[in-house]
């Protein structure tokens, strides 16, 4: 200790705060960039959905924290990442091939630097949290009430919807618009702030600014789950018979008060000819069979790893076989599936990341509260089975989070070398 300071007094070396500081100033950077994962800063030669920006981040954070020991379910996440490695070298550099091994690096990188970021008590805070949602809820309203193009210069693959469909706000589409919006209301239920403004303000955006389908699927499921876990039995009983009767009244009565939109039209598709929807509409039905078709390979298989170039050939395949029932111009370039692209191209090894997941919410939910637990796990593995990348830096924020919420303190300690612990 130098000797000009008084007895009882600990002076932290200035070297130490400067690097203290500039950690502090990059994890905010990296918050502010995984909370919004179009926005683009860094041109590339090929436009996609998310940027790499949270990555970048994510590794300056991971490398300068080496000597913190990550809980060793985390570090599980580079079993997918060395198959991903060993894939990629043996199929050649490809489009696919680079997307699906940044994605399998993403989970990992974003993950780890979150819980280094929590053992240097750097926190994704309540506030950023909320102003978040309040940037979000500011450009999607302008948007749709006021001027479509408003601030889509920040998104690189920005895909200006037309006047049928809602708006996208700072993502590509609405759709991905919608999906990152049940993250923000997965991060403040992990909070237990499910019953905050903002969160209202998540539910807004979804139903009213993006107008997803998929969206407002998730919406009412996470309404009647709140329902069963808030609500004294009678209450619940009430609230869902509710839920059933406004999606009873949408169904019959929504294709006609919402004509014009994409939900109208698609309402109106499933009232009258529902056993057509994957027929009629290609964007349900690319989805819906990018599930599918994944999934079915990869039991087909034995989940055996079909690696990253063969999804055209068998999407194809499969598009043939089910003629006349799926939308003949199925997407076959990318598996629009989190889940689904794991197991197709990963084999048994893609479980890595659903397991991680339940064991996480298993430690820290399920001992406090089983009904709580069991819905958080049905919202995420639905919203991974649905269209959302793995690249996506929510993802691997919302596991960063889970861990670094319940592995306890000792978990997070500063150590000499960056070990499993």
């Amino acid at each position: 200790m130098p000797t000009d300071v008084p007895n009882g007094v600990y002076a932290q070396p200035e070297c130490s705060e400067k690097r203290s500081s500039g950690l502090k100033f990059v994890g905010w950077l990296f918050f502010v960039f995984a909370l919004f994962p179009a926005v683009s800063v860094i041109p590339l030669p090929i436009q996609t959905d998310t940027q790499p920006t949270a990555l970048l981040l994510a590794a300056l954070v991971f490398l300068v924290g080496r000597r913190v020991a990550l809980p060793l379910p985390v570090w599980t996440l580079l079993v997918p990442f060395v198959g991903a490695l060993i894939l990629f070298i043996a199929g050649g550099l490809t489009i696919n091939g680079v997307r699906s091994m940044l994605g399998y690096t993403t989970v990992f990188i974003v993950a780890a630097a979150t819980l280094v970021l929590a053992a240097n008590d750097i926190r994704l805070s309540d506030k950023l949290l909320d102003y978040s949602v309040y940037v979000w809820t500011f450009v999607g309203a302008v948007q749709a009430l006021l001027w479509r193009p408003f601030m889509t210069f920040f998104v690189a693959a920005s895909r200006m919807p037309d006047a049928a469909r809602g708006v996208a706000s700072l993502s590509n589409e609405p759709s991905l618009y919608a999906m990152t919006m049940v993250f923000f209301i997965i991060f403040y239920f992990m909070r237990k702030r499910e019953q905050s403004f903002p969160v209202f303000l998540c539910m807004v955006q979804i139903i009213l600014f993006a107008r997803s389908a998929l969206g407002v699927l998730f919406v009412l499921m996470m309404l009647g789950l709140y329902a069963l876990l808030r609500l004294s039995a009678p209450k619940a009983i009430v609230a869902v018979l509710a839920l059933f009767a406004v999606s009873f009244v949408l169904f019959m009565y929504g294709g006609d008060l919402l004509a014009g939109t994409r939900i109208g039209g698609l309402l109106l598709i499933l009232r009258k000819s529902p056993q057509q929807i994957l027929l009629l509409d290609q964007s349900v039905s690319t989805r819906f069979t990018s599930i599918y078709y994944s999934l079915k390979g990869a039991i087909e298989s034995a989940f055996v790893p079909h690696g990253f170039g063969a999804w055209g050939d068998y999407a194809y395949t499969q598009d043939m076989i089910y003629k006349g029932i799926f939308s003949s111009d199925v997407d076959v370039t990318r598996i629009m599936s989190g889940y689904g692209s794991a197991l197709f191209e990963m084999g048994l090894v893609g479980f890595t990341i659903p397991i991680l997941i339940t064991v996480g919410v298993v430690k820290s939910v399920w001992r406090n509260s089983p009904a709580r637990a069991v819905s958080f796990l049905l919202v995420v593995h639905l919203l991974l089975l649905s269209p959302v990348p793995l690249s996506f830096p929510l993802v691997g924020l919302m596991i960063g989070e889970l861990f670094s919420r319940t592995m306890g303190r000792s978990w997070l300690e500063p150590v000499s070398s960056a070990k499993p612990a």
